[in-house]
């Protein structure tokens, strides 16, 4: 058994798991797949996780955009991005950033010539913090490279969980 999507939530001041499971809603008649989620829900109950089906038509269409965009930035390796360089660019670019004045590419700019880097180094690891969950971003509003970005962790952490909220459709 596989489950699409285990989401970490703080809800009123407690980290809450959320399982989701995607499916074209054209598939959600066949009898196997109900079968499959009728296994995941029993599963997901037993263990008291918050789960549901989740299908094309219910996924905002910014986190979708947002997710798609940020995925390719899942790897330094791939990036050819040393950890160490990661490292000191988010120890720079994180106060940058929650002073809340400058926006995404301003910091990763000033981040940049600060350690001699190649341009847009610093965003690349801004991106891979984001979709590795190091940064805490709200997912649901579009990115603007020119705006201020609004962090949601607090300014005392260097890594924190990803904040996905859902729409109120998909919450139980």
């Amino acid at each position: 058994m596989t489950t699409d999507l285990l989401v970490t939530r703080i809800v009123a001041g407690v980290e809450m798991d959320f399982a989701r499971d995607m499916k074209p809603a054209i598939k959600l008649g066949n009898i196997r797949t109900q079968q499959k989620f009728e296994i995941a829900r029993r599963y997901f109950k037993a263990h008291g996780i918050d789960w549901a089906i989740v299908t094309e038509e219910q996924i905002p269409t910014v986190l979708a955009q947002n997710l798609k965009f940020l995925r390719e930035f899942w790897s330094l390796d791939r990036l050819q991005i040393q950890t160490e360089t990661a490292t000191v660019v988010a120890e720079i670019m994180l106060p940058m950033l929650f002073e809340g004045t400058l926006s995404l590419s301003d910091a990763a700019n000033l981040c940049d010539k600060k350690l001699g880097l190649e341009r847009s180094t610093s965003r690349t690891v801004a991106y891979h913090l984001i979709y590795t969950r190091k940064w805490v971003v709200d997912l649901t509003v579009p990115f603007r490279m020119n705006r201020p970005v609004t962090l949601l962790s607090p300014k005392n952490t260097k890594h924190a969980k990803v904040l996905i909220q859902f729409p109120p459709e998909l919450e139980h």
